[in-house]
Parts: C-alpha cells; structure tokens; sequence
C-alpha cells in the first residue's frame, strides 16, 4: 500500500522521478503567469507609464491559490508524510480585512458573510 502511494505521488521506482518535480514546477510557473505577472507589475511594480496593470479576475486568482495548495499538499504528503485537507483554511486569516476601511464589527461580519456566500459558491461543481 505504502509503494502504491509512493509511486502515484513521485512515478515508479525507490526515488522520486526528477520528470514528476520538474512538471510540477512547469505547471506552477504557467498555472499562475497571470497572476504573478499583475503581483510584479501592480503589487511589487507598476508599469513603465507608472500605473499599475488592470486586476485580474478573481477566478484566475482563485485558479492559481488551488495550484499552490495542490502542490503543498502534495509535496507535504510526499516529503514529510503529513495529509494537508484541502478544505483546511487557517482561521485568522479573515484578520486581514480588519483595517481602517471596514467601520465595525457590523461591517466586518457583512464582509465576511460575502467570503463565505463566494468560497461556497466556487466549490460548487459547473452544471453548465
């Protein structure tokens, strides 16, 4: 049982085909191109007129959240052994959203009534 884990995460064999790494880190860099390209340019950069680059839409962000997470807990599993739930979220981190523009604690459970209604709604499978 344990080989068979082994070899669907890292491909046959007693050691990790260097194939299995090097797709991985293929797919990170073209999964999230979008998204590291408006970070570099608006979030770390502007652009060379000094404006930042339009957002990009939430679901390409959402899409390059998932690869990360996917390849953490893959490599998670594979190198230290430990299952991450893909449903597993760190609970403060909606503390982020506590600054200067949200009034009270009113708004902020509004704000987060949003995150939720949004993430339940991303996790519903396409019926299109």
């Amino acid at each position: 049982m344990i080989d068979g884990w082994f070899h669907d995460l890292a491909g046959s064999g007693d050691y990790i085909d260097p194939r299995i790494p090097a797709q991985d880190f293929n797919d990170l860099r073209t999964k999230t191109a979008k998204i590291r390209k408006w970070v570099n340019t608006s979030v770390a950069h502007l652009t060379a007129q000094g404006r930042p680059l339009g957002t990009p839409p939430i679901q390409d962000v959402h899409d390059s959240i998932d690869v990360v997470a996917g390849l953490f807990r893959k490599y998670m599993n594979l190198i230290q052994g430990v299952l991450v739930d893909p449903g597993v979220v760190m609970p403060p981190w909606p503390t982020v959203f506590r600054a200067s523009w949200i009034r009270d604690d009113d708004h902020f459970q509004s704000i987060m009534t949003k995150v939720t209604e949004a993430e339940e709604a991303r996790r519903q499978p396409d019926t299109t």
